[in-house]
């Protein structure tokens, strides 16, 4: 991985290239290269660039998710809420929690949004006096309502 190396300082440019090398691997059908990249896409940002971490984490998980594959959307969720705690807050719940929530509510898997909400909230514990902790409350309250539409 001689370009990662080369754009070692450039955080940006580095994930840009690695999300494309990810494209090429899976093109081809390359599952340790796959594999091998999103690992290292998401080591190499969790400390200095958090934010390109979760992206290339929910750019997985939402590519699942766009396949129908909702059990493993949801496995692959659940392990990046548990390997990105503590680091978090904001962006992990902006990035990852609110968009996989809302999108298991519009493809009417309640049962599953509920479930990643509760799993969110014991990671994150999020407090009610703080920005997160009020969009958590107001996502709580619609995946409430929904799962009591029936949806």
């Amino acid at each position: 991985m001689r370009f990662t190396k080369r754009f070692a300082n450039f955080a940006d440019l580095r994930v840009q290239g690695q999300e494309k090398l990810l494209e090429f691997a899976k093109a081809r059908g390359d599952d340790a290269e796959v594999k091998d990249l999103s690992r290292q896409i998401l080591v190499q940002n969790r400390t200095r660039r958090f934010d390109l971490g979760i992206g290339s984490v929910a750019a997985e998980v939402g590519e699942k998710i766009e396949a129908g594959k909702w059990g493993e959307a949801e496995t692959a969720f659940r392990k990046a809420l548990r390997e990105l705690k503590g680091q978090a807050g904001g962006n992990l719940y902006y990035g990852l929690v609110e968009p996989f929530v809302e999108a298991a509510l519009a493809e009417g898997q309640v049962v599953i949004a509920k479930s990643a909400l509760v799993e969110a909230k014991r990671i994150l514990c999020p407090t009610k006096d703080t920005l997160v902790g009020r969009s958590f409350l107001e996502l709580e309250n619609k995946v409430s309502s929904d799962s009591k539409k029936g949806k």
